[in-house]
């Protein structure tokens, strides 16, 4: 087989030996650096497009890809538009090919939706304009000539426009989109599945899974943290195989990860309850040499919401989280600081100055907080064991906000509020004439019996003898 091999190969280059030499003969090298065996091989050099399709031209048997049109006035009009009105003038002047009237109307829609916030059937008297309906024309006659990025968010466009489904260029888009989807590359496919996991309708979800299912197959292709993020935020309509391919390309590429987009995929994955711990380690690691204009406060409080949730301790990130947000406490609403102050609790890790100033805001800005709120605030105290320095005053905010709120509380939350005010040796004997009422005595049966007698040994030794005694 070797020796049959060589005797082709011999046979080869035999017969493009002479093309080579007279071609060789007849060009000058103008630098002079190419020797004349180099000359020889040149001609026989081939040029192979990288997946000519991707561009949506359509390649010659040859082998030779087509010129790129030439710039059309048109495309510098709309290039330049600034306005609806301004595009739809230039299609009028200039009127163009298929894809042409592609861009123009994915321009035209990103211009709607940045001057006018949305688009719709009802309110848009432009959907009505014959200029625009002959640029759907033109699209729905010549969609086969639109090129594949074009044609991606061509569809993007009428999704936001909410074209009624029956709408023959929205079919026609739609159509090709399925028929050309393994020709799109894993950027056009990341969009597409971005785009339409919001949509509800029988030929989008086909289009979405179709390009699921290419990602599935391609995902070696990615390689941009972007898409990877966008495609991890989008976890909910993929399946656990695609996810777990996902995932190790986001620790392979982690390092070029942005400060927004390690938020985007660690919120994905403790949606999912993914506990990822390699990709949070290496996350982490990269969220701590962001410099301190990345780190929002959103972007902190949402970190330590996914640490809590996925129970995953990072101490160095932590301390970081803490130096960060502890100037930017007095500033926060209750919503923000009961949700910090929770998830570090469910992680028991207790940073003293930053809980001092939990305690601070709550004194400084109780009228805002509702009862719900106060409740999570002293479970999460009464679980780090922290005593706030300016007790008296925090515990007479907290003492007049359970007053008169006690009894209405749910019988479950009522018991860890007030296992809470034992543990932070504040509860009171009224309090616990709360659980005597008659709409909490069922509900303690179904609590564990264990769990009872040590919220009474807490009550009889804080209080003494009580009514609420006999009931439990």
């Amino acid at each position: 087989m070797a020796s049959r091999l060589l005797v082709r190969c011999t046979s080869l280059l035999s017969r493009a030996l002479p093309q080579a030499t007279v071609a060789a003969s007849s060009w000058t090298n103008p630098i002079g650096a190419t020797t004349v065996s180099d000359l020889q091989w040149a001609p026989t050099w081939t040029w192979v497009p990288e997946r000519p399709l991707c561009d949506g031209r359509n390649v010659a048997r040859d082998g030779n890809v087509p010129a790129i049109p030439r710039r059309t006035q048109l495309d510098k009009l709309v290039e330049k538009a600034t306005t609806p009105e301004e595009i739809l003038r230039a299609w009028k002047e200039h009127r163009g090919n298929g894809n042409q009237a592609a861009i123009a109307m994915a321009t035209l829609s990103r211009l709607v939706q940045k001057t006018q916030g949305s688009i719709t059937t009802k309110d848009a008297d432009i959907l009505m304009d014959p200029r625009l309906q002959d640029i759907m024309d033109t699209i729905n006659g010549q969609v086969s000539s639109v090129w594949n990025s074009t044609l991606v968010f061509v569809l993007r466009s009428f999704w936001v426009m909410n074209l009624p489904p029956s709408t023959s260029v929205l079919n026609s888009v739609q159509i090709e989109v399925l028929w050309r989807v393994r020709r799109l590359s894993y950027r056009q496919l990341a969009l597409l599945v971005d785009w339409g996991s919001e949509r509800t309708g029988s030929s989008e979800v086909a289009i979405m899974n179709a390009a699921l299912k290419q990602l599935e197959l391609r995902w070696t292709e990615i390689s941009d943290a972007r898409t990877v993020s966008a495609l991890i935020s989008k976890g909910e309509h993929m399946s656990s195989s695609l996810m777990d391919r996902l995932e190790d390309k986001a620790l392979e590429l982690a390092e070029g990860f942005s400060a927004q987009e390690i938020r985007r995929v660690c919120l994905s994955m403790a949606s999912r309850g993914r506990r990822c711990v390699p990709l949070l380690r290496a996350l982490s690691y990269h969220l701590l040499q962001k410099p301190s204009s990345d780190l929002t406060t959103p972007l902190l409080l949402d970190m330590a919401y996914v640490y809590g949730k996925l129970n995953f301790n990072h101490s160095q990130l932590f301390q970081r989280i803490a130096a960060e947000l502890l100037p930017r406490v007095p500033k926060l609403n209750p919503i923000d600081v009961t949700r910090c102050a929770k998830s570090l609790g469910f992680l028991k890790w207790l940073h003293l100055p930053l809980f001092e100033a939990f305690a601070d805001n709550y004194t400084a800005n109780s009228q805002n907080y509702v009862t719900p709120q106060v409740c999570n605030l002293l479970m999460t105290f009464a679980r780090l064991g922290f005593q706030p320095s300016k007790g008296e005053q925090f515990y007479n905010k907290v003492h007049s906000a359970l007053e008169g709120s006690l009894p209405s509380l749910e019988s479950f939350l009522l018991v860890d509020v007030l296992w809470s005010l034992c543990v932070l040796q504040q509860v009171k004997p009224h309090y616990c004439q709360s659980l005597a009422r008659h709409e909490h005595r069922a509900n303690l049966a179904a609590l564990d019996t264990g769990l009872l007698m040590l919220l009474l040994s807490e009550f009889q030794l804080l209080t003494g003898p009580y009514e609420v005694c006999s009931t439990i």
